[in-house]
């Protein structure tokens, strides 16, 4: 997911109401009546740390690290943060939106926020019945074409001349024209949301020298399951235990490789120490650091010293090198169900 920021931005662009951002769940944002997925992965807690700290002052950030709930507004949204049942959630708002008539449903115990324009106010001066029915069409002044301004002072609009039937069918047309260009934009948005993270092609330094890209890793199979692993990492290790269980069972359409943070030299002494049944590649090793880069930031979490990612976190692409799949620390306990889903 991008920046918070940048999100809000596309948002407002849209004419979209709000945004859900739940620990364990795919963000959703709230448009025209409809939840939207921003990404096709659940947010973990370092991601929702890092976009909910990009908007919260110090104070508040404070809090957040406490994990007190707490509520504050930014540019023209309200932000409230909540930390029940130890699943952090952050419901976002548009405090200057419009109305809509069809109502909006908000996400846990909030209430539902009624749309519709608000009733007529009487005016005392008015005259008896206002409100009550359309006001009688008056003649058009003497002496004045259709479609010109009155020259009189309080003198009445001109009435159009056209039959009944012909401004029935122009208001239709209308009606008609903004319910195409509404669907439009919302289909536009909902492709935007939902657009795959698309990977570099990266190539790295072989165990006896020669080049290997994702093409070639991928040995002509559909997927390709790329687990970044460190060295005196458990939960490397962790994702290589689960691994070897299902590369038996799914090295007949999905190529497994290893890319550890190391050297070549050092990728293969941790593949023998280890046992591990594939090829490990070390991106130390990588032929473009700047295609490395794209993919750590692309598939990682943002840090002070630029973009970083967890040990034994798997990520599946397709012959595109389309994200299909993405699971890091804890999720990876989900890896068995989730692959033999992505893969069908």
């Amino acid at each position: 997911m991008a920046r918070l920021d940048s999100t809000l931005d596309r948002m407002v662009a849209r004419g979209a109401d709000g945004l859900s951002l739940r620990v364990g769940e795919v963000p959703t944002v709230l448009s025209t009546g409809q939840r939207v997925p921003v990404k096709d992965t659940p947010l973990t807690e370092a991601e929702w740390m890092l976009l909910v700290r990009e908007v919260a002052g110090a104070e508040l950030a404070a809090r957040v690290d406490r994990r007190e709930d707490c509520e504050f507004a930014y540019r023209d949204y309200a932000f409230r943060i909540r930390f029940d049942a130890d699943q952090p959630e952050c419901d976002v708002r548009r405090t200057s939106a419009a109305p809509h008539s069809d109502g909006m449903e908000l996400d846990g115990d909030m209430n539902e926020i009624r749309g519709g324009a608000p009733p007529p106010r009487h005016r005392a001066d008015a005259p008896s019945g206002a409100g009550q029915g359309p006001m009688p069409l008056r003649p058009p002044v003497a002496g004045v074409a259709p479609g010109q301004a009155a020259s009189a002072a309080g003198a009445p609009a001109p009435v159009d001349a056209a039959p009944p039937w012909l401004r029935l069918a122009r208001a239709h047309g209308k009606r008609i024209a903004l319910g195409a260009l509404a669907a439009a934009l919302l289909l536009g948005a909902v492709l935007w949301w939902t657009r795959p993270v698309s990977l570099p092609e990266l190539v790295m330094k072989g165990p006896e020298g020669q080049s290997a890209g994702f093409v070639d890793m991928r040995q002509g199979k559909d997927h390709l399951l790329l687990v970044f692993l460190i060295p005196g990492c458990q939960v490397s290790l962790f994702s290589l235990s689960t691994l070897k269980d299902l590369f038996a069972r799914f090295s007949g359409k999905v190529s497994f490789v290893g890319l550890l943070f190391g050297t070549e030299a050092e990728a293969v002494e941790y593949q023998e120490q280890n046992g591990v049944p594939f090829a490990v590649y070390g991106l130390k090793d990588a032929r473009d650091p700047f295609a490395l880069q794209e993919i750590l930031k692309k598939v990682g979490v943002s840090g002070w010293s630029g973009p970083g990612i967890y040990g034994g976190t798997v990520v599946l692409v397709d012959r595109r090198n389309h994200v299909r799949l993405r699971l890091e620390k804890e999720e990876v306990r989900e890896l068995p169900a989730r692959l033999a889903a992505a893969t069908k």
